[in-house]
């Protein structure tokens, strides 16, 4: 390839090296782009919002009379005992599961109750003899002689302080010893409704988050029907006799009992079931959810979302991914289907004010689609850029070029001829053949930065400075360039590396 040909190549080169740039800074890939600060959900985050609606508040309340050992009642008086407990719906029309001890153990709520009193009566007995006494010999009974105590529990849903109640019919149970679920039945047929998971989709590690509602942040904190939610994974598959439980480090307390347990897709993993007494450390057993799905199978009912239900995650997809309007307008149909959907006020008030402050994200595919005129009509400018811009120096490579000093970082030592490059900068002879350059200066060390070799600095010197080269006079059959000082390839007129004429 001749001189100018080199030439051209490197020029043509880098013009369409500028085109590109040219096209990368094109306002239609600027407009492509989306430069937002959107906040970015955590995977526990969008968990909680798929279950939030289908957890529920328990209240339990027991009344029954205490009898003694003898045939007699302690106190013409019945006993009252209350507690709560969490729970959450299993099929939109009114099925609620928690666990089986919040509907179970009456007998021993109602003699916890009675104890100060029957201390009270009995100081001389230390109180552990006196509680084991008590817990073997008294019974408890209801109204009617030999009756059970009366049961009354209600499910409450809703927000904040705002909610409503429901009372709640016990339809099976198994207590702790025997599985630790229990399934409810209240008269309702649009509640919110939650998936449940299976055994294979539970390993060691698997992350999960524990929701309810914990009795001790009651004392502390204002009333609130939003629940509590704490992360873990799972860290055991265990059995208490035949009965299998799942170990997790989720940290829970009393009245989150009966809670779903989730992973991080919102399904129900199990129920919330116990700890070990004494245990100071995060060790709390999970009642898998096969167990609930046996009780649901025996009546013929499967877990299942309702129409609200799958609308709300569409939204909630919707709202994840930056589009706002689509998932404000996906809550306010939830809401036109199910009044009382619990748990869409506030993440509606986020999309709104996040609208306001980055507006709505692009779909995948509106997105493609409106790219895709912008990325044509920049590539068709591109292209006529670079072949005006080529047709315009393939004009100008025919002409004499006028004297030009050589680009600084390709000097050499007089009579030694450029370094050559060694990546696409430039051509690369192969050893032996004419016109061949020279061996670079003693002490040339190439730089360790891209883009070619460079000299380095001289030793002591304060840095490196390129020399004004004053063109010389162009002598017929002169050796080196006047210019550059490039060695002359055989009966070349113009310089191969600057273009200046040599004779």
């Amino acid at each position: 390839m001749s001189g100018s040909g080199h030439r051209f190549s490197r020029r043509f080169a880098a013009c369409s090296v500028l085109a590109l740039g040219l096209l990368s800074a094109s306002p239609g890939a600027a407009l492509a782009q989306d430069t937002s600060t959107r906040p970015a959900a955590n995977p526990e985050q969008r968990a909680a919002a798929l279950i939030r609606p289908a957890t529920v508040y328990l209240e339990g309340t027991t009344t029954g009379w205490i009898r003694m050992p003898d045939g007699e009642l302690f106190d013409t008086a019945p006993y009252q005992a209350s507690w709560t407990c969490t729970g959450f719906v299993v099929n939109p029309d009114g099925w609620v599961a928690t666990a089986g001890h919040c509907v179970d153990d009456v007998r021993s709520m109602l003699l916890d109750a009675a104890f100060g009193d029957i201390y009270a009566a009995n100081m001389d007995w230390a109180p552990e003899e006196l509680a084991a006494f008590v817990d073997g010999s008294f019974t408890v009974e209801g109204e009617k002689g030999g009756s059970d105590p009366t049961l009354e529990i209600a499910v409450l849903f809703g927000e904040g302080t705002s909610g409503t109640r429901l009372p709640a019919n016990v339809i099976e149970y198994r207590p702790l010893e025997q599985g630790d679920v229990a399934l409810l039945k209240v008269q309702r047929d649009d509640l919110p409704a939650a998936l449940l998971a299976t055994d294979d989709d539970v390993a060691i590690g698997t992350p999960v988050l524990s929701v309810g509602f914990p009795g001790s942040t009651e004392k502390v904190t204002d009333p609130s029907l939003e629940p509590t939610n704490k992360s873990g994974k799972v860290s055991a598959k265990k059995t208490s006799g035949t009965v299998p439980f799942y170990e997790t480090d989720a940290a829970l307390s009393g009245g989150m009992s009966g809670g779903p347990t989730v992973d991080l897709e919102g399904r129900v993993i199990g129920v919330n079931s116990f700890g070990p007494s004494g245990e100071s450390q995060a060790f709390n057993f999970i009642a898998p959810s096969s167990g609930l799905e046996e009780l649901l199978a025996a009546r013929g009912i499967t877990s299942q979302l309702g129409p609200a239900d799958e609308r709300y995650r569409d939204a909630l997809a919707a709202y994840y991914e930056g589009r706002y309007t689509e998932a404000i307008e996906g809550f306010d149909s939830v809401l036109a289907m199910s009044p009382e959907y619990p748990g869409i006020s506030a993440i509606k008030s986020d999309a709104v004010r996040l609208r306001e402050q980055h507006g709505d994200a692009a779909s995948s595919s509106s997105s493609s689609s409106s790219k895709l005129p912008l990325i044509l009509g920049g590539a068709a400018a591109a292209v006529l850029l670079i072949a005006g811009l080529g047709g315009f120096l393939l004009m100008r490579s025919r002409r004499t070029p006028a004297p030009a000093a050589a680009a600084a970082g390709f000097h050499g030592a007089p009579g030694s001829g450029p370094v050559p490059p060694t990546g696409p900068a430039g051509p690369v002879p192969q050893p032996g053949a004419p016109g061949g350059f020279g061996a670079p200066p003693a002490g040339f060390t190439p730089p360790t930065a891209p883009g070619g070799y460079a000299p380095q600095p001289q030793q002591g010197a304060p840095g490196y400075e390129v020399p004004p080269t004053a063109p010389a006079p162009a002598a017929q059959g002169a050796r080196f360039c006047p210019s550059c000082g490039t060695e002359r390839r055989g009966t070349e007129n113009f310089c191969s590396n600057c273009g200046q004429r040599i004779g």
